[in-house]
């Protein structure tokens, strides 16, 4: 109890009827709003009366449901959970949706940065550090015993490296170069007559990075 609730003098008075019609309203309004005052004079009253057959008087009511709420009272009542536990099915279905949303991001992520650049430009995606494949263009038939290979230039290379491989993914001949064409001979590169091989050029740079072309097929039909 503060200093602006009633004594327990007053309280007995109004449990008595003793006071005037202006206390009473003044007396309804506190109680209304003050909940030690409302269990003080609860107690009180049972010590006269059964507690449970007590009436709360009509206009005590009517003016309890008239008052404002209290912004104190709203603060309280959030930060006490209620406002959560009603609400626990819509922060549960949020929650699932927020993991849902971080886990794909994180896979997304993950699979950008474990994607090789061989994935990439094998699939004939290109960029700015794409190499560009000449000659022999693609399926085409090899009848002479000397062949050249061709590509673009890329800024910053320390090296290209001519990779040819058999339909089974294997390495037949790798040969590194600085420049941007290689010429060579069929026997040199060990490649089987009628037999369809693959060919790509990998490009590594000042820094340590690697990138490479897409893959072209060719098909040795020289004598």
């Amino acid at each position: 109890m503060n200093k602006d609730c009633p004594t327990q003098d007053n309280l007995s008075k109004f449990l008595s009827g003793e006071i005037s019609a202006n206390e009473r309203d003044t007396f309804e309004l506190h109680l209304a709003e003050c909940a030690d005052c409302r269990s003080n004079l609860a107690l009180m009253f049972s010590e006269k009366a059964d507690v449970e057959n007590f009436v709360a008087p009509n206009s005590l009511k009517e003016k309890a449901k008239n008052l404002p709420e209290k912004s104190k009272g709203n603060s309280a009542s959030f930060f006490s959970f209620d406002w959560l536990k009603t609400n626990r099915l819509q922060v549960g279905f949020a929650s699932i949706l927020l993991s849902c949303f971080a886990l794909a991001g994180i896979y997304f992520l993950q699979n950008q940065t474990s994607q090789s650049s061989e994935d990439v430009l094998r699939n004939g995606t290109s960029n700015k550090t794409s190499i560009q494949l000449l000659f022999p263009e693609d399926n085409k038939s090899l009848s002479s015993e000397k062949v050249e290979f061709r590509w673009s230039q890329l800024p910053n290379v320390k090296n290209y490296t001519l990779i040819l491989s058999d339909e089974k993914g294997d390495i037949i001949k790798e040969i590194s170069s600085d420049k941007t064409n290689i010429e060579t001979s069929i026997s040199e590169l060990g490649l089987a007559k009628n037999k369809r091989c693959f060919w790509h050029v990998k490009a590594k740079f000042m820094d340590g990075t690697i990138s490479e072309s897409e893959s072209r097929k060719i098909l040795v039909v020289a004598n």
